[in-house]
């Protein structure tokens, strides 16, 4: 967990579930009350007010904590499916660990994105995140992509993973990241999360 890579994002995040015009359905719907209003971090609110200025509606605002993690914890195995989505909107400071993990899943034209973002009230040795795109197939859920993020001596993490899914007809999306932190102390912490949209027509 030493490899240093800065990723540049317009700063996101969390497990959204995100409309834009005509193209997602979202799974399950929490009442938006303005993004001002929102329990959220600063760069999470920044992030969602410039959607919304393209026309975009966040509909629901979701991530998960950072908990201790075990000796069976993998890095690379992305649980498409889960019955889990996270906790509800919250900052870092709402979590123990003083660490969170956001995603979100959206379409702009025909490229469907997961933007994540981890966040920490402190800084720490290593920010590592695995994140994937799926889609929906009759057998299950299908990866079309995934890709490890990592950075060091710092306390957040930007990153975003796309596919282009010009002419592939009719399908549901699924982003999900697992991410993992080492604390100077020697701590390691893991979370997971997941957004979805649905039913997104490419043509």
């Amino acid at each position: 967990m030493k490899r240093r890579v800065i990723f540049l994002l317009a700063a996101l995040v969390g497990v959204f579930t995100l409309l834009t015009a005509g193209s997602a359905q979202a799974r399950t719907q929490t009442p938006d009350t303005g993004s001002g209003t929102r329990s959220l971090p600063v760069n999470v609110e920044q992030r969602i007010a410039a959607l919304e200025a393209s026309g975009a509606k966040i509909l629901d605002v979701t991530s998960a904590p950072y908990v201790k993690a075990d000796a069976k914890t993998g890095a690379g195995k992305l649980a498409y499916g889960s019955a889990e989505s996270g906790k509800a909107e919250a900052t870092p400071a709402a979590y123990p660990t003083g660490c969170g993990l956001w995603v979100l899943v959206y379409r702009q034209g025909n490229l469907i994105y997961n933007d994540s973002l981890t966040s920490c009230l402190y800084q720490v040795l290593d920010i590592q995140m695995h994140s994937g795109l799926a889609w929906s197939r009759w057998f299950g859920w299908e990866e079309l992509y995934s890709q490890t993020f990592d950075t060091d001596d710092s306390s957040s993490l930007d990153t975003y993973i796309w596919v282009d899914c010009t002419g592939t007809g009719t399908h549901d999306y699924q982003g999900v990241t697992n991410g993992f932190i080492e604390t100077y102390s020697g701590d390691e912490y893991y979370a997971a999360a997941y957004d979805q949209i649905d039913r997104i027509e490419c043509g």
